[in-house]
């Protein structure tokens, strides 16, 4: 009778333990963060689905404590993703997520993106795989001049949706 349990209660650990070294040996671990998300799967964030077609997605990574300067990133962030300039020079309209890093299922984009305060970061998805991103990290820079932010918003995402 004792046998028969301990090789119950073994084969659940040895599974385990055959597990973790397929996890830490058979894996290939990418070279960079690019690669990283770009295997990594975001099938939704804050109720969005994404599916099969390729579609661009912006989001604003904020942090739990948020000051008047983070909070006016995210307004003119806003502005700019959702300016009838994206619009007419994209000829589509992206969505804004906002996602707090700081909630512990959200922490890996920290990671994921390279993250190291609030950020604006602009992804291509398929089939629920980010294939690519861009951090626009000048968004700290020009905080204190709308228009100019706003412009520099503008710019990177169509730059980004055309591939250039």
């Amino acid at each position: 009778m004792r046998e028969g349990r301990m090789v119950f209660i073994g084969y659940p650990v040895l599974l385990m333990i055959v597990a973790g070294f397929i996890f830490l040996f058979g894996a290939v671990f990418p070279s960079s963060a690019q690669e990283m998300v770009q295997n990594s799967a975001v099938d939704s964030i804050n109720g969005h689905e994404y599916g099969e077609d390729s579609q661009f997605v912006v989001y604003y990574f904020h942090g739990n404590k948020r000051c008047s300067t983070c909070k006016k990133l995210e307004k003119y962030s806003e502005e700019g993703v959702h300016s009838q300039q994206v619009m007419d020079r994209t000829g589509i309209t992206l969505p804004l997520e906002i996602v707090n890093f700081d909630i512990p299922e959200n922490k890996h984009f920290m990671e994921d993106f390279d993250l190291y305060t609030q950020s604006l970061v602009i992804t291509e998805v398929r089939d629920g795989k980010i294939l690519r991103w861009e951090n626009l990290d000048q968004i700290w820079m020009l905080v204190g001049d709308r228009e100019e932010f706003i412009e520099y918003i503008q710019d990177g995402i169509c730059s980004f949706v055309k591939g250039e």
